[in-house]
């Protein structure tokens, strides 16, 4: 099976779509490398679809570990600074609305909160 370049930009607009409907960040890194595989291809036309779905899944998965964890030290640091600010006198900055989260100045951080 010849797959080309245009079958990659596919993959790659429906894995979008597809990262538009859910709530994570997982499928963004599996898109980006499909319509980077589609210029791998259309540079390299005649590259086997071994190689072109080792070079899509490969570069994907390391993006997708490298992203959570990114995301994970970022929540430990709000969660950090969330921890801290308890029993602090802070200046709300976004009114809190019932089904939405406001912002409130602690210091030099500004966090999000929620009713209580």
């Amino acid at each position: 099976m010849i797959v080309q370049g245009w079958m990659w930009i596919v993959l790659g607009l429906v894995l979008a779509v597809v990262e538009i409907a859910t709530l994570g960040f997982f499928v963004f890194w599996f898109a980006l490398w499909a319509l980077l595989v589609s210029l791998l291809v259309w540079v390299k036309p005649d590259l086997p679809l071994h190689l072109q779905v080792l070079v899509w899944l490969v570069p994907s998965c390391m993006s997708a570990a490298g992203g959570f964890a990114l995301q994970r030290r970022r929540r430990r640091a709000a969660r950090k600074a969330r921890d801290a600010a308890l029993g602090e006198v802070g200046l709300i900055t976004a009114t809190v609305a019932e089904s939405q989260k406001g912002r409130v100045a602690v210091e030099d951080d500004t966090l999000r909160v929620e009713k209580a």
